[in-house]
Order: C-alpha cells, then sequence, then structure tokens
C-alpha cells in the first residue's frame, strides 16, 4: 500500500515556504537597518529575494496548474 488514493489534490513538497520566510526575514532586518542606521541595501536584498521568490512560486503554481 504504497499509494493512497486522495479525494483531493495533494501538492509535491516545495522549498518556496522556507525561501519566503527567509526573504521576509532579511527584508524585515534591512526594514530596521534602514530606520536606525540610514542604510537602504539589505532592504533592497530583502526586496529583490522576496519578489525573486514570489515569481519562482507562482511559476511552480502555474506548471502544476
Amino acid at each position: 500500500m504504497a499509494h493512497q488514493a486522495h479525494s483531493y489534490h495533494m501538492v509535491d513538497p516545495s522549498p518556496w515556504p522556507l525561501f519566503g520566510a527567509t526573504a521576509a526575514l532579511l527584508m524585515t532586518s534591512g526594514l530596521i537597518m534602514w530606520f536606525h542606521y540610514n542604510s537602504s541595501h539589505l532592504l533592497a536584498l530583502g526586496f529583490l529575494a522576496t519578489t525573486l521568490v514570489m515569481l519562482q512560486w507562482w511559476r511552480d503554481i502555474v506548471r502544476e496548474g
């Protein structure tokens, strides 16, 4: 009994939630650095990482559909 049938769609495991959480933490840390030290480098990196994770995750959703 290796395969069990379900009445709903079971998605494959995905790394995107972990990457998204890491990118959100990076963006939040960058926001704190911007507030306290007026440095936007980490904020820009976090925003870029969040945007890339969103695009890759949506790409996978479209491929599954």
